[in-house]
Protein backbone atom coordinates (compact mmCIF):
# COMPACT_ATOMS: atom_id res chain seq x y z
CA UNK A 1 0.00 0.00 0.00
CA UNK A 2 1.80 3.28 -1.15
CA UNK A 3 1.83 5.90 1.26
CA UNK A 4 2.58 9.50 1.98
CA UNK A 5 3.32 9.02 5.38
CA UNK A 6 0.94 11.33 6.66
CA UNK A 7 -2.53 9.25 6.22
CA UNK A 8 -3.81 10.87 3.15
CA UNK A 9 -1.81 9.33 0.01
CA UNK A 10 -3.62 5.93 -0.21
CA UNK A 11 -3.55 4.44 -3.61
CA UNK A 12 -5.78 1.54 -2.52
CA UNK A 13 -3.28 -1.43 -3.55
CA UNK A 14 -3.32 -4.28 -1.60
CA UNK A 15 -0.04 -5.96 -0.53
CA UNK A 16 0.65 -9.02 -1.48
CA UNK A 17 0.89 -11.49 1.32
CA UNK A 18 4.10 -12.71 0.71
CA UNK A 19 5.59 -8.67 0.78
CA UNK A 20 7.45 -7.55 3.62
CA UNK A 21 6.87 -4.87 6.17
CA UNK A 22 10.29 -3.19 5.97
CA UNK A 23 9.22 0.34 8.02
CA UNK A 24 6.63 -1.25 10.17
CA UNK A 25 6.38 1.60 12.52
CA UNK A 26 5.59 4.54 9.87
CA UNK A 27 3.18 1.99 8.28
CA UNK A 28 1.31 1.55 10.97
CA UNK A 29 1.54 5.14 12.04
CA UNK A 30 0.29 6.05 8.42
CA UNK A 31 -2.34 3.54 8.53
CA UNK A 32 -4.04 4.81 11.92
CA UNK A 33 -3.64 8.64 10.46
CA UNK A 34 -5.39 7.41 7.01
CA UNK A 35 -8.01 5.33 9.24
CA UNK A 36 -8.74 8.77 11.31
CA UNK A 37 -8.69 10.97 8.42
CA UNK A 38 -11.52 9.23 6.77
CA UNK A 39 -13.28 8.46 9.99
CA UNK A 40 -13.33 11.96 10.53
CA UNK A 41 -15.12 12.34 7.59
CA UNK A 42 -18.05 10.35 8.28
CA UNK A 43 -18.23 10.00 12.30
CA UNK A 44 -17.55 11.90 15.43
CA UNK A 45 -14.88 10.21 16.63
CA UNK A 46 -13.30 6.80 16.24
CA UNK A 47 -15.40 4.45 18.80
CA UNK A 48 -18.52 5.98 16.60
CA UNK A 49 -16.84 4.34 13.66
CA UNK A 50 -18.48 0.67 15.04
CA UNK A 51 -22.06 -0.26 13.24
CA UNK A 52 -24.50 2.05 14.29
CA UNK A 53 -22.26 4.59 15.90
CA UNK A 54 -22.76 8.67 15.72
CA UNK A 55 -22.55 9.88 12.14
CA UNK A 56 -21.05 13.89 11.39
CA UNK A 57 -23.53 16.45 10.56
CA UNK A 58 -24.44 16.22 6.64
CA UNK A 59 -22.75 13.21 6.32
CA UNK A 60 -25.00 10.17 4.87
CA UNK A 61 -27.24 8.81 6.71
CA UNK A 62 -29.99 6.31 5.85
CA UNK A 63 -32.32 4.85 8.39
CA UNK A 64 -34.22 1.25 7.58
CA UNK A 65 -36.76 1.42 10.85
CA UNK A 66 -40.45 -0.18 10.90
CA UNK A 67 -43.79 2.17 11.64
CA UNK A 68 -43.72 1.96 15.21
CA UNK A 69 -39.79 3.05 15.48
CA UNK A 70 -39.68 6.72 13.90
CA UNK A 71 -36.57 8.03 14.26
CA UNK A 72 -36.78 11.20 16.33
CA UNK A 73 -33.11 11.39 17.71
CA UNK A 74 -29.46 11.14 15.99
CA UNK A 75 -28.00 7.48 16.52
CA UNK A 76 -26.79 7.93 19.96
CA UNK A 77 -30.56 9.41 21.29
CA UNK A 78 -28.98 13.04 21.07
CA UNK A 79 -31.64 15.76 20.18
CA UNK A 80 -31.71 16.21 16.05
CA UNK A 81 -30.73 19.60 14.87
CA UNK A 82 -30.96 20.88 11.55
CA UNK A 83 -27.79 19.25 9.97
CA UNK A 84 -29.45 16.57 10.37
CA UNK A 85 -32.64 17.61 7.55
CA UNK A 86 -31.93 16.32 4.76
CA UNK A 87 -31.41 12.35 6.27
CA UNK A 88 -33.25 9.67 5.35
CA UNK A 89 -35.81 6.86 6.16
CA UNK A 90 -36.93 4.05 4.81
CA UNK A 91 -40.10 2.76 6.43
CA UNK A 92 -39.30 -1.31 6.78
CA UNK A 93 -43.21 -1.86 6.95
CA UNK A 94 -44.87 0.21 4.30
CA UNK A 95 -42.11 0.90 1.95
CA UNK A 96 -42.09 4.26 1.68
CA UNK A 97 -39.31 6.51 1.49
CA UNK A 98 -39.03 9.61 3.96
CA UNK A 99 -36.49 12.58 4.05
CA UNK A 100 -36.43 14.74 7.34
CA UNK A 101 -37.26 18.29 6.16
CA UNK A 102 -38.05 19.64 9.79
CA UNK A 103 -35.95 17.85 12.43
CA UNK A 104 -38.00 20.11 15.19
CA UNK A 105 -41.13 18.04 14.39
CA UNK A 106 -39.76 14.50 13.24
CA UNK A 107 -43.22 12.82 12.48
CA UNK A 108 -44.71 11.41 9.61
CA UNK A 109 -46.40 14.49 7.64
CA UNK A 110 -44.59 16.82 9.58
CA UNK A 111 -41.05 16.45 9.38
CA UNK A 112 -41.03 13.17 8.10
CA UNK A 113 -42.29 14.42 4.81
CA UNK A 114 -42.35 11.11 1.92
CA UNK A 115 -41.13 11.18 -1.51
CA UNK A 116 -44.75 10.93 -2.71
CA UNK A 117 -45.59 14.08 -1.31
CA UNK A 118 -42.61 16.27 -1.81
CA UNK A 119 -43.90 15.85 -5.48
CA UNK A 120 -47.45 16.09 -4.89
CA UNK A 121 -48.10 12.80 -4.67
CA UNK A 122 -49.38 10.31 -2.91
CA UNK A 123 -50.01 6.61 -3.33
CA UNK A 124 -50.77 2.91 -2.35
CA UNK A 125 -49.03 0.42 -4.63
CA UNK A 126 -50.20 -2.75 -3.18
CA UNK A 127 -53.75 -4.60 -1.57
CA UNK A 128 -57.00 -5.16 -2.97
CA UNK A 129 -57.21 -1.00 -4.05
CA UNK A 130 -53.84 0.56 -5.02
CA UNK A 131 -54.21 4.36 -5.53
CA UNK A 132 -52.03 7.12 -6.53
CA UNK A 133 -53.41 10.68 -6.20
CA UNK A 134 -51.56 13.65 -7.06
CA UNK A 135 -52.61 17.23 -5.41
CA UNK A 136 -52.23 21.27 -6.59
CA UNK A 137 -52.05 23.08 -3.69
CA UNK A 138 -52.42 26.10 -5.30
CA UNK A 139 -56.58 27.55 -4.06
CA UNK A 140 -57.70 29.36 -7.43
CA UNK A 141 -60.48 29.01 -9.14
CA UNK A 142 -58.96 29.76 -12.89
CA UNK A 143 -59.72 27.95 -16.30
CA UNK A 144 -57.34 25.19 -16.94
CA UNK A 145 -56.38 25.99 -12.88
CA UNK A 146 -55.20 23.61 -10.41
CA UNK A 147 -53.59 21.64 -13.14
CA UNK A 148 -51.79 18.44 -13.43
CA UNK A 149 -49.37 17.99 -16.43
CA UNK A 150 -48.33 14.88 -18.06
CA UNK A 151 -45.37 14.83 -20.57
CA UNK A 152 -44.27 12.26 -22.47
CA UNK A 153 -40.75 12.56 -24.46
CA UNK A 154 -38.99 11.19 -27.00
CA UNK A 155 -36.03 11.33 -29.24
CA UNK A 156 -35.46 11.34 -33.07
CA UNK A 157 -32.47 9.54 -34.51
CA UNK A 158 -30.36 12.31 -34.42
CA UNK A 159 -31.22 13.12 -30.63
CA UNK A 160 -33.23 15.80 -30.71
CA UNK A 161 -35.75 15.48 -27.96
CA UNK A 162 -39.12 16.21 -28.27
CA UNK A 163 -42.74 16.20 -26.68
CA UNK A 164 -44.79 13.38 -28.51
CA UNK A 165 -47.91 14.29 -26.27
CA UNK A 166 -49.29 15.59 -22.95
CA UNK A 167 -52.18 15.23 -20.80
CA UNK A 168 -53.48 17.78 -18.79
CA UNK A 169 -55.88 17.70 -15.71
CA UNK A 170 -57.43 20.62 -14.52
CA UNK A 171 -60.73 23.04 -13.37
CA UNK A 172 -63.32 23.74 -15.87
CA UNK A 173 -64.46 27.09 -15.76
CA UNK A 174 -63.92 29.92 -13.09
CA UNK A 175 -66.59 28.89 -10.62
CA UNK A 176 -65.73 27.97 -7.00
CA UNK A 177 -66.65 24.65 -7.84
CA UNK A 178 -65.22 20.88 -8.30
CA UNK A 179 -65.70 20.50 -11.94
CA UNK A 180 -62.79 19.37 -14.14
CA UNK A 181 -61.77 18.51 -17.47
CA UNK A 182 -59.07 16.34 -19.05
CA UNK A 183 -56.89 17.67 -22.50
CA UNK A 184 -55.12 15.50 -24.67
CA UNK A 185 -52.57 16.63 -26.91
CA UNK A 186 -50.46 15.62 -29.53
CA UNK A 187 -47.29 16.37 -31.61
CA UNK A 188 -47.95 17.29 -35.18
CA UNK A 189 -45.33 18.20 -37.26
CA UNK A 190 -43.84 20.73 -35.11
CA UNK A 191 -45.40 21.00 -31.67
CA UNK A 192 -48.24 19.96 -29.70
CA UNK A 193 -51.93 20.30 -31.22
CA UNK A 194 -54.88 20.02 -28.43
CA UNK A 195 -57.00 17.11 -29.71
CA UNK A 196 -59.57 16.25 -27.44
CA UNK A 197 -60.75 17.06 -24.46
CA UNK A 198 -63.41 16.04 -21.71
CA UNK A 199 -65.01 18.51 -19.94
CA UNK A 200 -68.15 18.86 -17.28
CA UNK A 201 -71.04 20.84 -18.06
CA UNK A 202 -72.56 23.73 -15.91
CA UNK A 203 -75.44 22.80 -13.82
CA UNK A 204 -75.64 19.25 -14.15
CA UNK A 205 -74.14 15.62 -14.03
CA UNK A 206 -72.56 15.87 -17.74
CA UNK A 207 -69.46 15.74 -19.33
CA UNK A 208 -69.35 15.92 -23.20
CA UNK A 209 -66.29 15.53 -25.26
CA UNK A 210 -64.78 18.34 -27.74
CA UNK A 211 -62.49 16.93 -30.38
CA UNK A 212 -60.50 19.16 -33.13
CA UNK A 213 -60.59 17.78 -36.57
CA UNK A 214 -59.53 19.27 -39.84
CA UNK A 215 -59.53 16.18 -42.27
CA UNK A 216 -63.05 13.73 -42.74
CA UNK A 217 -62.54 10.65 -44.63
CA UNK A 218 -64.21 11.32 -48.02
CA UNK A 219 -63.57 14.96 -47.64
CA UNK A 220 -61.06 17.02 -49.21
CA UNK A 221 -58.36 18.54 -47.16
CA UNK A 222 -59.36 22.05 -45.56
CA UNK A 223 -63.42 20.83 -45.83
CA UNK A 224 -64.74 22.65 -42.72
CA UNK A 225 -65.59 20.15 -40.46
CA UNK A 226 -68.35 21.58 -38.59
CA UNK A 227 -70.45 22.75 -42.09
CA UNK A 228 -69.91 19.13 -43.52
CA UNK A 229 -71.61 17.74 -40.67
CA UNK A 230 -74.80 20.49 -40.29
CA UNK A 231 -74.87 19.72 -44.41
CA UNK A 232 -75.61 16.02 -43.32
CA UNK A 233 -72.53 15.05 -46.01
CA UNK A 234 -70.43 13.15 -43.05
CA UNK A 235 -70.91 11.75 -39.35
CA UNK A 236 -69.53 12.04 -36.64
CA UNK A 237 -67.89 8.17 -36.84
CA UNK A 238 -65.49 9.01 -39.65
CA UNK A 239 -63.60 12.00 -38.17
CA UNK A 240 -59.67 11.70 -38.69
CA UNK A 241 -58.05 14.03 -35.82
CA UNK A 242 -55.69 15.65 -37.77
CA UNK A 243 -56.65 19.59 -37.59
CA UNK A 244 -57.98 22.59 -35.60
CA UNK A 245 -61.69 22.76 -36.53
CA UNK A 246 -63.72 21.83 -33.40
CA UNK A 247 -66.93 19.96 -34.10
CA UNK A 248 -69.98 19.54 -32.67
CA UNK A 249 -70.24 16.35 -29.98
CA UNK A 250 -73.04 14.38 -28.88
CA UNK A 251 -74.68 14.95 -25.42
CA UNK A 252 -76.36 12.18 -24.21
CA UNK A 253 -77.93 14.14 -21.34
CA UNK A 254 -80.33 15.65 -23.50
CA UNK A 255 -82.60 12.37 -25.34
CA UNK A 256 -85.48 11.38 -26.16
CA UNK A 257 -87.19 8.39 -28.25
CA UNK A 258 -91.01 8.01 -29.29
CA UNK A 259 -92.40 4.98 -30.64
CA UNK A 260 -95.28 2.82 -32.54
CA UNK A 261 -96.65 0.45 -29.57
CA UNK A 262 -99.44 -1.43 -29.53
CA UNK A 263 -101.19 -4.30 -27.34
CA UNK A 264 -100.12 -8.00 -27.75
CA UNK A 265 -101.30 -9.12 -31.10
CA UNK A 266 -102.01 -6.24 -32.48
CA UNK A 267 -100.65 -4.64 -35.91
CA UNK A 268 -98.58 -1.49 -35.85
CA UNK A 269 -101.28 -0.08 -38.79
CA UNK A 270 -101.91 0.12 -42.60
CA UNK A 271 -99.59 1.32 -45.24
CA UNK A 272 -100.84 2.96 -47.72
CA UNK A 273 -98.75 3.39 -51.41
CA UNK A 274 -97.97 6.04 -53.67
CA UNK A 275 -97.27 9.02 -50.98
CA UNK A 276 -94.83 9.98 -48.22
CA UNK A 277 -97.20 9.56 -45.12
CA UNK A 278 -96.46 9.78 -41.56
CA UNK A 279 -95.20 6.67 -39.63
CA UNK A 280 -97.29 5.65 -36.43
CA UNK A 281 -96.06 7.53 -33.19
CA UNK A 282 -98.23 7.50 -30.05
CA UNK A 283 -96.01 6.86 -27.46
CA UNK A 284 -93.29 9.27 -25.34
CA UNK A 285 -90.86 6.46 -23.67
CA UNK A 286 -88.48 9.42 -22.40
CA UNK A 287 -87.77 12.66 -22.59
CA UNK A 288 -86.54 14.12 -19.54
CA UNK A 289 -84.88 17.48 -20.49
CA UNK A 290 -88.54 17.99 -22.16
CA UNK A 291 -87.32 18.73 -25.73
CA UNK A 292 -90.48 17.49 -27.56
CA UNK A 293 -94.00 16.24 -26.88
CA UNK A 294 -96.03 13.80 -29.27
CA UNK A 295 -99.51 13.91 -30.87
CA UNK A 296 -100.91 12.51 -33.95
CA UNK A 297 -98.07 10.61 -35.11
CA UNK A 298 -96.04 14.24 -34.97
CA UNK A 299 -93.46 15.41 -32.74
CA UNK A 300 -93.26 19.20 -31.76
CA UNK A 301 -90.02 20.45 -30.96
CA UNK A 302 -89.55 22.17 -27.57
CA UNK A 303 -86.05 23.43 -27.39
CA UNK A 304 -84.12 24.87 -29.84
CA UNK A 305 -80.44 23.72 -30.21
CA UNK A 306 -78.75 20.72 -32.82
CA UNK A 307 -80.19 17.68 -32.93
CA UNK A 308 -79.45 14.28 -34.05
CA UNK A 309 -82.41 11.77 -35.32
CA UNK A 310 -82.19 8.07 -35.81
CA UNK A 311 -85.57 6.67 -36.88
CA UNK A 312 -86.53 2.89 -37.56
CA UNK A 313 -89.73 1.17 -39.23
CA UNK A 314 -91.41 -1.67 -40.10
CA UNK A 315 -93.50 -2.95 -42.95
CA UNK A 316 -94.94 -5.86 -44.17
CA UNK A 317 -96.23 -6.76 -48.18
CA UNK A 318 -94.88 -3.25 -49.32
CA UNK A 319 -92.87 -4.11 -52.05
CA UNK A 320 -90.09 -1.10 -52.54
CA UNK A 321 -90.40 0.78 -49.59
CA UNK A 322 -88.19 4.07 -48.03
CA UNK A 323 -88.40 6.15 -44.92
CA UNK A 324 -87.01 9.57 -43.76
CA UNK A 325 -87.10 12.38 -41.12
CA UNK A 326 -88.79 15.75 -42.15
CA UNK A 327 -89.47 18.75 -40.90
CA UNK A 328 -93.13 19.47 -41.95
CA UNK A 329 -93.99 22.73 -40.62
CA UNK A 330 -94.65 25.69 -43.61
CA UNK A 331 -90.81 27.60 -43.25
CA UNK A 332 -89.09 24.12 -43.11
CA UNK A 333 -91.08 21.53 -44.91
CA UNK A 334 -87.78 21.03 -47.22
CA UNK A 335 -85.56 19.62 -44.65
CA UNK A 336 -84.94 16.18 -44.93
CA UNK A 337 -83.07 12.69 -43.75
CA UNK A 338 -83.49 9.95 -46.12
CA UNK A 339 -83.00 6.57 -45.17
CA UNK A 340 -82.31 3.29 -47.28
CA UNK A 341 -84.87 1.78 -49.82
CA UNK A 342 -86.08 -1.64 -49.49
CA UNK A 343 -87.40 -3.43 -52.42
CA UNK A 344 -89.48 -6.45 -50.82
CA UNK A 345 -89.80 -9.51 -53.16
CA UNK A 346 -92.19 -11.61 -51.24
CA UNK A 347 -95.51 -10.21 -49.82
CA UNK A 348 -95.45 -11.92 -46.72
CA UNK A 349 -92.29 -10.77 -44.97
CA UNK A 350 -91.80 -8.01 -42.83
CA UNK A 351 -88.88 -5.86 -43.06
CA UNK A 352 -86.92 -2.87 -40.79
CA UNK A 353 -86.28 0.52 -42.22
CA UNK A 354 -83.32 2.74 -40.73
CA UNK A 355 -82.58 6.39 -41.79
CA UNK A 356 -80.44 8.89 -39.36
CA UNK A 357 -78.84 12.38 -39.31
CA UNK A 358 -78.47 15.93 -37.80
CA UNK A 359 -80.17 19.06 -38.61
CA UNK A 360 -80.90 22.45 -36.46
CA UNK A 361 -84.73 22.90 -34.98
CA UNK A 362 -85.83 25.68 -33.46
CA UNK A 363 -88.92 25.74 -30.60
CA UNK A 364 -92.33 24.59 -32.03
CA UNK A 365 -90.71 23.10 -35.47
CA UNK A 366 -92.86 19.76 -36.03
CA UNK A 367 -90.76 16.77 -36.98
CA UNK A 368 -92.15 13.60 -39.02
CA UNK A 369 -91.33 9.98 -39.55
CA UNK A 370 -92.39 9.58 -42.90
CA UNK A 371 -92.55 6.56 -45.37
CA UNK A 372 -93.54 6.05 -49.18
CA UNK A 373 -93.93 2.57 -50.50
CA UNK A 374 -95.63 0.99 -53.93
CA UNK A 375 -98.27 -1.67 -52.43
CA UNK A 376 -100.25 -1.24 -50.01
CA UNK A 377 -99.75 -3.45 -46.73
CA UNK A 378 -99.10 -2.86 -43.11
CA UNK A 379 -96.76 -0.82 -40.32
CA UNK A 380 -95.32 -4.15 -39.02
CA UNK A 381 -97.11 -7.87 -38.63
CA UNK A 382 -98.77 -8.69 -35.13
CA UNK A 383 -96.38 -11.20 -33.53
CA UNK A 384 -98.18 -11.79 -29.53
CA UNK A 385 -94.43 -12.81 -28.72
CA UNK A 386 -95.09 -13.76 -24.93
CA UNK A 387 -98.12 -11.60 -24.51
CA UNK A 388 -95.40 -8.09 -24.79
CA UNK A 389 -96.28 -5.05 -25.81
CA UNK A 390 -95.75 -4.74 -29.86
CA UNK A 391 -92.89 -2.52 -31.09
CA UNK A 392 -92.94 -1.44 -34.76
CA UNK A 393 -91.07 1.83 -34.90
CA UNK A 394 -88.98 4.09 -33.16
CA UNK A 395 -87.76 8.00 -33.53
CA UNK A 396 -85.12 9.04 -31.49
CA UNK A 397 -83.80 12.67 -30.69
CA UNK A 398 -80.26 13.40 -29.07
CA UNK A 399 -79.08 16.50 -28.32
CA UNK A 400 -75.16 18.11 -29.54
CA UNK A 401 -73.02 20.30 -27.59
CA UNK A 402 -71.29 22.75 -29.49
CA UNK A 403 -67.74 22.44 -29.98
Amino acid sequence: MASSGDGTGWDGTVPANTEPVYKGALEIRDLRLGVGIRNDKEHIDAAASSAGGEHMQGSGRFYSLATGSIPNTQPDATALVAADNGMGWHDSTTGWLYILTDYAAPTIGNGWTSIGAMLGMTWSASGTDPTVVQTNTTQEDTDEGRETLYTWNGEQSGGESSSLATMKICHVGTGDDEKGQIILSVNGLDGLLEVCRLEALDGSDQVQLLMNAKKISGLADGTNATDALAAGQVDDTTIQLDGSDQLETINYGVYARYSNTQVANTAGGTATKDAWRKCALNTEDVDASSIASIATNTITIATTGVYRFKGDAVFRSTALTRIRIRKTNATAATIAISGNSYMQTTSNNDHELTCSGKFAATANDTIELQYYCVDNGTQGTAMNIGAETEVYAHLEIIGTVAG
